[in-house]
C-alpha cells in the first residue's frame, strides 16, 4: 500500500478516477484488506481450518468499480465457501440452508473429497474401521443430517459494516456513495 497523496484527498476528479495513490484508492484498498483479514479471523474463530485452502482463496476478484455512485467490491473464494457459510441440509434434518443447486464439477467425487479432508485435517480413522468404511459413515451422516452453517462471511460482511465503509468513502470523496459487496459465486 502506498502513502497518502494529500493533494488528491478532496480532488473529486482524481478520487472518482481512483488514480493510483489517491485517497480513495488507499482507503478502498485498506477497507478491502481489512474485510478479507476479518473473514480469515472469523474462519479461525469458527475453526474452519481443515487445510486453510479456503482462507487462502479469499480475495477481491478485481478492482472495485464505481458506477453512478455505487461502489461494487466483488469477492471470490473456493467454490465450497457457501456450503460452509450457509451449511447444508440433510435428508432427515433441515439446517435452513439455501438450495445451492448442482455443485461445481471439480472432477473430485464426494468420497474423494472426504478422503482428502481426512488426510488434510489429520483425522485418525478408528482402528475397528477400514478407511472406506469410515468415509462412508461420514458421507451418510452428512447426507442424512447435513452440515451446520459456520457463517464466516455473513458474520463479517454485515449491513452495519457496509454502511460504515460507505460513510468512510463518502467522507473522502465529499459526496454520498453506496457500497455493495458481491459474494463469491
Amino acid at each position: 500500500m502506498g502513502s497518502l497523496d494529500l493533494d488528491s484527498f478532496r480532488n473529486a476528479d482524481d478520487v472518482l478516477k481512483n488514480k493510483d495513490g489517491s485517497a480513495l484508492e488507499l482507503l478502498v484498498s485498506d477497507l478491502v484488506d481489512n474485510l478479507i483479514i476479518d473473514m480469515r479471523k472469523e474462519m479461525a474463530r469458527l475453526k474452519i481450518n481443515a487445510s486453510y485452502q479456503l482462507a487462502q482463496s479469499l480475495q477481491v476478484k478485481e478492482e472495485p468499480t464505481n458506477v453512478d455512485g455505487l461502489l461494487t467490491i466483488e469477492t471470490e473464494a473456493n467454490h465450497y465457501w457457501k456450503y460452509i457459510n450457509y451449511g447444508v441440509n440433510g435428508i432427515l434434518f433441515d439446517r435452513g440452508a439455501p438450495t445451492h443447486g448442482k455443485g461445481l464439477d471439480t472432477g473430485v467425487s464426494f468420497k474423494q473429497a472426504i478422503d482428502m479432508w481426512i488426510t488434510e485435517k489429520g483425522v485418525e480413522v478408528p482402528e475397528e474401521l477400514e478407511r472406506d468404511e469410515y468415509i462412508y459413515l461420514i458421507i451418510n451422516k452428512i447426507s442424512h443430517y447435513g452440515q451446520a452453517p459456520r457463517p464466516f462471511y455473513d458474520n463479517v460482511v454485515t449491513d452495519k459494516r457496509i454502511k460504515q465503509m460507505s460513510k468512510e468513502i463518502s467522507f473522502v470523496i465529499g459526496k454520498s456513495i453506496k457500497t455493495a459487496i458481491k459474494k463469491p459465486n
